[in-house]
């Protein structure tokens, strides 16, 4: 299940919470953990903060990808990154989302 977080446009600390556990949730069932690479290519919002954090709750280091960039130079740039061969690369505006962790 890969719902989206469009509906995040503030963040309030009970529902960014839990929207970080679940983001984290989904990035374990990935098999997504400590040290691993992934890469989110979302536009600056709070659903790209709370990526971020959620990654920083499982010790996954963030690839940031400008939302913009075509899909020629987003193949290279995550080439470069060398993100976890579990990793998905997550569609502009989407997150995976899971249950709480």
């Amino acid at each position: 299940m890969s719902p989206d977080l469009d509906d995040v446009e503030t963040l309030e600390p009970g529902p960014a919470e839990d929207a970080q556990r679940r983001v984290a949730g989904a990035l374990e069932r990935y098999g997504i953990g400590p040290g691993d690479r992934v890469v989110f290519c979302l536009e600056s919002s709070a659903r790209l903060l709370l990526c971020v954090l959620a990654a920083a709750r499982r010790g996954v280091v963030p690839v940031l990808l400008n939302a913009t960039l075509l899909p020629g130079e987003r193949e290279s740039l995550v080439a470069d990154a060398e993100p976890s061969s579990s990793s998905p690369i997550l569609p502009v505006g989407h997150a995976p989302l899971g249950p709480a962790r």
